[in-house]
Protein backbone atom coordinates (compact mmCIF):
# COMPACT_ATOMS: atom_id res chain seq x y z
CA UNK A 1 0.00 0.00 0.00
CA UNK A 2 1.03 3.57 -0.58
CA UNK A 3 -0.23 6.75 1.01
CA UNK A 4 -0.67 10.36 0.02
CA UNK A 5 -0.51 12.96 2.75
CA UNK A 6 -1.75 16.55 2.75
CA UNK A 7 -0.06 17.62 6.01
CA UNK A 8 -2.25 20.54 7.17
CA UNK A 9 -4.79 20.49 9.99
CA UNK A 10 -7.47 20.37 7.26
CA UNK A 11 -5.38 17.82 5.37
CA UNK A 12 -5.76 14.09 5.09
CA UNK A 13 -4.20 10.71 4.51
CA UNK A 14 -5.26 8.60 1.52
CA UNK A 15 -4.36 4.93 1.07
CA UNK A 16 -4.07 3.39 -2.40
CA UNK A 17 -3.09 -0.12 -3.42
CA UNK A 18 -0.53 -0.95 -6.10
CA UNK A 19 -3.10 -0.45 -8.88
CA UNK A 20 -4.05 3.03 -7.56
CA UNK A 21 -7.35 1.69 -6.27
CA UNK A 22 -8.56 3.85 -3.40
CA UNK A 23 -8.61 1.75 -0.23
CA UNK A 24 -9.10 4.22 2.65
CA UNK A 25 -9.23 7.93 3.40
CA UNK A 26 -8.76 9.70 6.72
CA UNK A 27 -9.12 13.30 7.79
CA UNK A 28 -5.84 14.40 9.34
CA UNK A 29 -6.00 13.21 12.95
CA UNK A 30 -6.05 16.28 15.18
CA UNK A 31 -6.33 16.74 18.94
CA UNK A 32 -7.80 19.93 20.40
CA UNK A 33 -5.75 21.08 23.39
CA UNK A 34 -7.56 24.06 24.83
CA UNK A 35 -7.69 26.60 22.01
CA UNK A 36 -4.81 24.97 20.16
CA UNK A 37 -4.70 22.05 17.76
CA UNK A 38 -2.00 19.42 17.52
CA UNK A 39 -1.60 16.48 15.19
CA UNK A 40 -2.43 13.13 16.78
CA UNK A 41 0.86 11.38 16.10
CA UNK A 42 -0.26 8.09 17.61
CA UNK A 43 -3.29 7.98 15.31
CA UNK A 44 -1.13 8.78 12.27
CA UNK A 45 1.17 5.91 13.23
CA UNK A 46 -1.83 3.59 13.65
CA UNK A 47 -3.22 4.52 10.23
CA UNK A 48 0.11 3.88 8.52
CA UNK A 49 0.68 0.57 10.34
CA UNK A 50 -2.88 -0.76 10.00
CA UNK A 51 -2.82 -0.11 6.25
CA UNK A 52 0.66 -1.60 5.91
CA UNK A 53 1.90 1.50 4.10
CA UNK A 54 5.22 0.87 2.34
CA UNK A 55 5.66 4.24 0.61
CA UNK A 56 4.36 7.80 1.01
CA UNK A 57 3.97 10.80 -1.27
CA UNK A 58 3.69 13.91 0.90
CA UNK A 59 2.92 17.44 -0.21
CA UNK A 60 6.05 19.54 0.32
CA UNK A 61 5.40 22.28 2.83
CA UNK A 62 5.82 25.88 1.79
CA UNK A 63 4.59 29.20 3.03
CA UNK A 64 1.95 31.02 1.01
CA UNK A 65 1.70 34.74 0.27
CA UNK A 66 -0.51 36.40 2.86
CA UNK A 67 -0.30 33.44 5.24
CA UNK A 68 0.09 34.48 8.86
CA UNK A 69 3.23 33.68 10.81
CA UNK A 70 1.44 31.42 13.30
CA UNK A 71 -0.38 29.56 10.52
CA UNK A 72 2.84 29.08 8.54
CA UNK A 73 4.67 27.94 11.67
CA UNK A 74 1.99 25.38 12.52
CA UNK A 75 1.93 24.04 8.95
CA UNK A 76 5.71 23.64 8.82
CA UNK A 77 5.69 22.05 12.30
CA UNK A 78 3.06 19.51 11.17
CA UNK A 79 5.09 18.74 8.08
CA UNK A 80 8.25 18.10 10.08
CA UNK A 81 6.32 16.04 12.61
CA UNK A 82 4.95 13.77 9.88
CA UNK A 83 8.39 13.42 8.27
CA UNK A 84 9.72 12.39 11.68
CA UNK A 85 7.01 9.72 11.98
CA UNK A 86 7.85 8.38 8.51
CA UNK A 87 11.55 8.24 9.38
CA UNK A 88 10.87 6.50 12.70
CA UNK A 89 8.68 3.91 10.95
CA UNK A 90 11.31 3.55 8.18
CA UNK A 91 8.73 4.33 5.49
CA UNK A 92 10.35 5.82 2.39
CA UNK A 93 8.73 9.00 1.14
CA UNK A 94 8.80 11.48 -1.70
CA UNK A 95 8.14 15.19 -1.16
CA UNK A 96 5.98 16.58 -3.96
CA UNK A 97 5.72 20.31 -4.56
CA UNK A 98 2.08 21.50 -4.72
CA UNK A 99 2.53 23.00 -8.19
CA UNK A 100 3.93 19.69 -9.46
CA UNK A 101 1.02 17.47 -8.43
CA UNK A 102 -1.58 20.09 -9.38
CA UNK A 103 -0.07 20.53 -12.85
CA UNK A 104 -0.05 16.78 -13.43
CA UNK A 105 -3.38 15.86 -11.84
CA UNK A 106 -5.52 18.99 -12.35
CA UNK A 107 -4.37 20.33 -15.72
CA UNK A 108 -7.84 19.90 -17.24
CA UNK A 109 -9.73 21.24 -14.22
CA UNK A 110 -10.89 24.68 -13.06
CA UNK A 111 -8.49 26.45 -10.69
CA UNK A 112 -10.79 26.60 -7.64
CA UNK A 113 -10.01 24.70 -4.44
CA UNK A 114 -12.85 22.28 -5.26
CA UNK A 115 -11.03 21.11 -8.43
CA UNK A 116 -9.49 18.18 -6.56
CA UNK A 117 -12.96 17.10 -5.42
CA UNK A 118 -14.25 17.18 -9.00
CA UNK A 119 -11.24 15.17 -10.21
CA UNK A 120 -11.65 12.54 -7.49
CA UNK A 121 -15.35 12.19 -8.31
CA UNK A 122 -14.28 11.43 -11.89
CA UNK A 123 -11.56 8.96 -10.85
CA UNK A 124 -13.47 7.27 -8.02
CA UNK A 125 -17.22 7.65 -8.71
CA UNK A 126 -18.06 4.95 -6.16
CA UNK A 127 -16.71 7.18 -3.33
CA UNK A 128 -18.68 10.13 -1.95
CA UNK A 129 -16.91 13.44 -1.48
CA UNK A 130 -19.70 15.66 -0.19
CA UNK A 131 -18.19 17.73 2.61
CA UNK A 132 -16.59 21.08 1.86
CA UNK A 133 -13.46 19.95 3.71
CA UNK A 134 -13.14 16.87 1.48
CA UNK A 135 -10.71 18.89 -0.65
CA UNK A 136 -8.00 17.79 1.85
CA UNK A 137 -8.90 14.14 1.30
CA UNK A 138 -9.01 14.62 -2.46
CA UNK A 139 -5.67 16.44 -2.44
CA UNK A 140 -4.18 13.48 -0.53
CA UNK A 141 -5.68 11.01 -3.05
CA UNK A 142 -4.22 12.89 -6.00
CA UNK A 143 -0.84 13.20 -4.27
CA UNK A 144 -0.87 9.44 -3.60
CA UNK A 145 -1.71 8.75 -7.26
CA UNK A 146 1.62 10.07 -8.50
CA UNK A 147 4.39 7.55 -9.14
Amino acid sequence: MKAGIDPGFAGAIAILDGDNTLVNVYDMPVIDIGKKKELDGQEIISILKENEVKYVNIEKAQTMPGQGIVSAGNYLKNYGYILGILCALKIPYQEIHPATWKKKMLSDMPKEKEASILKCKQLYPEWRFERKKDHGICDAILIASLP
